[in-house]
């Protein structure tokens, strides 16, 4: 069709488009002011300072505190509270091990003006969640305190600036108090005592030497946990909790003025310290030399190597810094390319590679290859991580590699720039800036500084970044790996020599040749839509196209250029017959790992990633699904990538050999967390006797076949009349309609399908069951309760109220009344089909001695609600929460996605999404008591329990 002719082009099509030049016009003008801040007529100074964004209030009151205050309108109605104390474990007397940590915990046990547990309850009582929107860390340097608060109500936002000037200058530190919160500290120290946890603490023992640090872990150590010396943590707090060594962080939706009067009201009150205790610098000296190490504990799931090279943290003061920082990040992106595409060869001895960059305390950063390795061959997966590097070094990047990073670093700082940052970003920017002297510009000035600063990095500065992991640069070699097999690992020396040997091997660069290709080398013949209506309500459009496919589209502005597509259809691995369930349900793992047409699995992986598009085949029970996620630019390669999926899926026997041979090695050696262990006894234990049950393990595995699986998968795409697609985000309907008559439209019709009941069985009665695994000293339970449910809306939204319910409950009881555990999990599941069933559990970990008492205490509290319901204060607190949490998910294109694909497979009206938040509104003690009294019966229930193993491995 010309440019200019609407010949034979229907009414509502013209109409569209005349639509569409109006709302690119208001688009536009919206955009325009805002790319016409980035002057590119002034060249950039490498010397010159990088400067704070200027939308920024800051200053420093005379008592020394620093402050930041920035508005910012996403999400609306919210802002983001931080007070940043310059002071962590580090700075510690031998008293004081692990009390800065325990500070931190007692700050909410009590100040000036929130006596006791008063600083909760209020927060809940506005719609807080404690742990999500209410919540404090600390480090080896800081201590960090996180408020996220309602801003509708000035009484709130000024409340929760009391709290900050609370925090730092009112923590009473009562000995009641601490008795109380003392066992949850003690049981934090337990949740974190698993393998991962010892081997990281052994681990950064080694990287930091005989520094300080090394000696300051954040948790403590048992002995001063028991103690919890209140004295020892007033000392701390009366050292190191002074205004010249904070800051408060403060962005979100409020007006700047107000808030900074706010912060110089109540923290200017705070008095300035006359005299005061230096802060030390503590340094980490780095090794004089190349050193191994081997890690071993008998709870290891993989054997893991890691090269790292340590140097003193970068500062970034100006742009030649900043520079400095592209550089490094391009260098990593091509490395890390190159790893899996080594880790991906024939006969590879690495599973797994990358390469990643972290600051585990300030006075260093770390450069880190890392790689999981396949057994007996963990000298050869050093030599290749060393390869890798030292390739790279050699011969550089090569233009594609170059051109591809820089434009995806880009493409990161256009979007920002486009869409603006969310306040939780931008505080955590700021508080980095504080504690670090991390930039935190205006995303103007991050656009243009990188736009500018990439056009002039080489080839030759990639290459001297890869220098800088040459073993000359004296790193650390460490290997993870599981105690029975610790002895196979060779020593020191030899994987040395083998690092050597790999450096003297490269004589030339033999990359291979990673062109992109057109993903699609025919387009379809396209098919046309049957039937269009608009859903003015939730403000969307639902067309039929001629092969019964429904497709629901959803133009939004809550996230510029996004643009994500779901395609999904009922009956899933339900389907499938018990012996071809396995492939079944693996099917779209076997297809993701192969690819499409001619392109390989990882080839197609590739080209998606240099475009920063994913595309994913998804199947479960219930449904079969592919989900994708891009720009506008991106939807037609999504769209192509989708059909191919349906009407091309590859057929790569070695593809799927190697895919399966690390599945295997995986769930060969999960059986040594005794976490996953735990996880498959309660399936097993509520399905008994059924391989559906544990996807996860060797039988599992060994079922799969990737004939049948590919089967399976082709008959389902086979049938494009039972699948709706779903498309949300920033497009015109008049962009994605011919698309969508391609790609869509042009696959095969096919005929409706439904998921088949699997006959999950009912809990009738009390099931208890304990197995013992695990050399840590620690307990965990899960207690489900479950039934035959009929799957409404109404019944959904009960069954996930109820969840939130059973979680205050349950955190209120276990964790602050008994302080018999650090965190409660509640977690409600449904499962649809022509039998629905929902599953509640909840789980905790505990001393061993208290765990019954602890499971006991939830058994009464579930009674108790049923019986009785809810107290009118649960009750307020639960519907606070969720009117306010609601409201921070309803602009979301991942939450418009994911309700349009849940209420079409299920068959619920789309109209309904629009009174999600009137259900929210609606909760009370009465209707809580209601859904308590039909869901909650702790009468039946299955429980299962980790105790340790009786006989303690060796570590």
């Amino acid at each position: 069709m010309s440019p200019l002719s609407f010949r034979n082009v229907p009414r509502e099509t013209i109409a569209a488009i005349i639509v569409a030049v109006v709302v690119v016009g208001v688009i536009a003008s919206r955009i325009t002011p805002r790319e016409e801040e980035i002057d590119d007529d002034q060249p950039l100074s490498l010397d010159a300072p990088v400067v704070l964004d200027k939308d920024v209030r800051t200053g420093t009151l005379p008592n020394g505190l620093r402050y930041y205050v920035r508005e910012n309108a996403w999400p609306g109605e919210r802002a983001e509270l931080r007070l940043v104390v310059n002071a962590g474990s580090v700075l510690e007397d031998d008293d004081q091990r692990g009390m800065a940590h325990a500070l931190e915990h007692m700050a909410f046990r009590g100040t000036q003006h929130f006596p006791g547990n008063t600083m909760d309850e209020y927060l809940q009582s506005i719609g807080m969640r404690l742990g999500d929107d209410v919540n404090a860390t600390t480090g080896f340097d800081e201590t960090i305190y996180r408020l996220t608060i309602p801003t509708e109500r000035a009484a709130a936002l000024d409340s929760g600036v009391m709290m900050l000037a609370e925090w730092a200058h009112g923590v009473t530190l009562d000995s009641g108090e601490a008795r109380r919160e003392a066992p949850i500290v003690f049981e934090e120290w337990r949740a974190r005592n698993d393998a991962d946890g010892r081997i990281a603490e052994a681990r950064d023992r080694l990287v930091l030497g005989e520094s300080r640090y090394a000696s300051r872990a954040v948790i403590g150590d048992t002995a001063s946990l028991r103690r919890f010396d209140v004295s020892a943590m007033r000392r701390f707090y009366d050292d190191w909790y002074r205004p010249d060594l904070m800051a408060v962080v403060a962005v979100g939706d409020f007006d700047a003025g107000s808030v900074e009067r706010l912060i110089r009201k109540r923290l200017g009150a705070i008095p300035k310290r006359e005299r005061a205790r230096p802060r030390p610098r503590v340094d980490v000296v780095p090794p004089a030399s190349s050193r191994t190490a081997v890690l071993s504990d008998p709870e290891v799931t993989s054997t893991r190597v890691v090269i790292s090279f340590a140097r003193p943290a970068r500062e970034q003061r100006t742009l030649r810094d900043y520079r400095a920082v592209l550089v490094d990040r391009i260098g990593r992106a091509v490395l890390r390319a190159r790893l899996e595409t080594d880790a991906d060869r024939a006969g590879s001895a690495l599973l797994t590679a990358g390469i990643s960059w972290r600051r585990p305390v300030r006075p260093i950063d770390l450069q880190t290859l890392g790689a999981t390795t396949t057994d007996g061959r963990t000298a050869d997966g050093v030599a290749t991580l060393v390869a890798a590097a030292t390739r790279l070094a050699r011969f550089g990047p090569t233009e594609r590699e170059l051109a591809a990073a820089k434009e995806a670093i880009l493409r990161e700082r256009r979007e920002a720039l486009g869409a603006g940052s969310v306040s939780s970003d931008l505080a955590d920017e700021l508080t980095d800036h504080f504690v670090q002297g991390d930039p935190a510009p205006s995303a103007v000035d991050a656009y243009r500084w990188t736009n500018e600063l990439l056009s002039g990095i080489k080839a030759a500065e990639v290459s001297s970044f890869a220098e800088s992991l040459a073993l000359d640069r004296h790193p650390l070699v460490m290997v993870t790996v599981g105690a029975e097999r610790a002895t196979d690992i060779p020593n020191g020396a030899t994987l040395l020599a083998a690092a050597d040997s790999a450096v003297a091997s490269i004589s030339d660069e033999t990359r291979d040749s990673l062109a992109t290709a057109a993903v699609m080398s025919e387009l379809p013949r396209p098919g046309s839509v049957r039937s269009r209506r608009a859903l003015p309500k939730i403000d969307a459009f639902e067309w039929v196209l001629d092969n019964g496919m429904r497709v629901l589209l959803k133009p939004t502005r809550s996230t510029d250029d996004e643009v994500i597509i779901r395609v999904a259809a009922p009956g899933g691995a339900s389907i499938a017959q018990a012996a071809a369930y396995p492939s079944a349900y693996m099917s779209d793992k076997i297809v993701d790992n192969m690819g499409v047409a001619s392109t390989s699995g990882y080839a197609l992986a590739q080209l998606l990633d240099d475009r920063s598009v994913t595309v994913s085949p998804q199947v479960n029970d219930e449904r079969i699904q592919l989900s994708a996620t891009g720009q506008r630019r991106d939807v037609e390669l999504m769209l192509q990538v989708i059909h191919l999926y349906f009407t091309a899926p590859r057929e790569d026997a070695f593809a799927f050999k190697q895919y399966r041979d690390r599945l295997t090695t995986f769930v060969r050696d999960r059986m040594a967390d005794p976490e996953a262990v735990f996880a498959d006894s309660v399936s097993a234990t509520l399905w008994p006797g059924d391989l559906r049950a544990l996807p996860a393990t060797a039988a599992f595995v060994d079922a799969i076949d990737m004939e049948e699986g590919l089967r399976f998968w082709r008959d389902r795409v086979a049938n494009a009349g039972n699948f709706t697609a779903v498309i949300v985000g920033d497009f015109e309907v008049w962009q994605v309609s011919p698309l969508i008559e391609r790609y869509l439209a042009s696959l095969p019709a096919g005929h409706p399908e439904q998921s088949r009941d699997l006959g999950v069985p009912t809990i009738s009665g009390r099931v208890e069951r304990v197995i013992h695994r695990g050399i840590d000293p620690r307990a965990q339970t899960r207690i489900t309760l479950g039934g035959r449910i009929d799957w409404t809306l109404e019944t959904d939204s009960d069954l996930n109220t109820l969840r939130d319910l059973v979680a205050l409950v349950m955190q209120s009881r276990l964790r602050e009344q008994m302080g018999g555990t650090y965190d409660v999990s509640v977690h409600v599941d449904m499962r649809g089909g022509p039998a629905p069933v929902f599953e509640m559990g909840i789980g905790f970990m505990a001393a061993p001695e208290r765990i019954d008492t602890l499971a006991a205490a939830a058994l009464a509290e579930l009674e108790r609600l049923r019986i009785k319901g809810p107290t009118r204060e649960e009750a307020a607190k639960v519907r606070a929460a969720a009117i306010r949490h609601h409201d921070d998910d309803r602009d979301g294109n991942d939450y418009w996605a994911s309700e349009l694909v849940a209420h079409s497979m299920l068959g619920w009206s789309l109209d309904s999404i629009a009174d999600h938040g009137t259900e929210a509104s609606e909760i009370s003690a009465s209707s809580l008591t209601a859904v308590a009294a039909r869901y909650l019966d702790a009468r039946r229930y299955v429980r299962v329990t980790r105790m340790p193993a009786t006989t303690t491995a060796a570590r």
